[in-house]
């Protein structure tokens, strides 16, 4: 976990870091287009409502490795920081009342769209938090084969049907560089299905959200 070794090249946090970068984007686009989409749309309303579920999916896998795996990792690493990582738990559990509610589809979208945007302004302020304290802390103290395979069993929670939209989203927001680091990084199979399939599907679910 804690290196002490001034060579290992430290955890390469390029996933991480584009999921920042989703969330503080995605969760205000969503909130816009559910305050005005027309229920009787029924196709766009429907895709909204997919979307909506899988940013809430997505939200949760990125929430739990933190919880389970990084934060546990850095108290061992070095318990000074533990009052940090209280309060970043704690905004957490703030962050999952949201995503909750937000998931309420009894609700009707137009009625969670302000929790959307509510969502989006607690990301914002909690994710500049976590890059300007803990990416140097990770930095320090975990090594790129530790924060590797946390992410490898990530990604193995991830429902095979939720990966054209995984990894889309992803390179929606991710500078050029990014997005050719992430696609190197896939299985050679998983690569190709992005490149023959996965990207169209992906596609089409942008168009029927966001429009053409």
């Amino acid at each position: 976990m804690s290196s002490g070794n001034t060579t290992d090249a430290g955890p390469d946090l390029t996933d991480w870091l584009v999921g920042h970068k989703t969330m503080r984007a995605e969760y205000g686009r969503l909130a816009e287009v559910a305050a005005t989409v027309d229920p009787a749309a029924r196709e766009r309303a429907e895709a909204v409502e997919a979307h909506v579920a899988f940013m809430m999916r997505y939200l949760r896998h990125y929430h739990e490795p933190e919880n389970q795996d990084i934060w546990p990792a850095l108290r061992m690493a070095d318990p000074t920081v533990a009052p940090l990582l209280d309060r970043l738990e704690a905004e957490h559990a703030v962050i999952d009342l949201l995503a909750e509610q937000i998931g309420d589809t009894s609700r009707s979208l137009a009625q969670r769209a302000p929790i959307l945007r509510e969502l989006q302004a607690v990301l914002h302020d909690h994710l500049a938090q976590e890059e300007r304290q803990t990416v140097p802390l990770m930095r320090r103290h975990l090594t790129h084969a530790w924060f590797a395979r946390t992410h490898e069993r990530v990604m193995e929670r991830w429902d095979r049907d939720d990966l054209p939209y995984l990894l889309g989203i992803s390179i929606t927001y991710a500078t050029r560089a990014e997005a050719d680091r992430l696609v190197h990084g896939l299985p050679r199979r998983l690569r190709l299905r992005w490149r023959l399939s996965m990207c169209h599907a992906f596609d089409r679910r942008m168009r029927q959200v966001y429009g053409p």
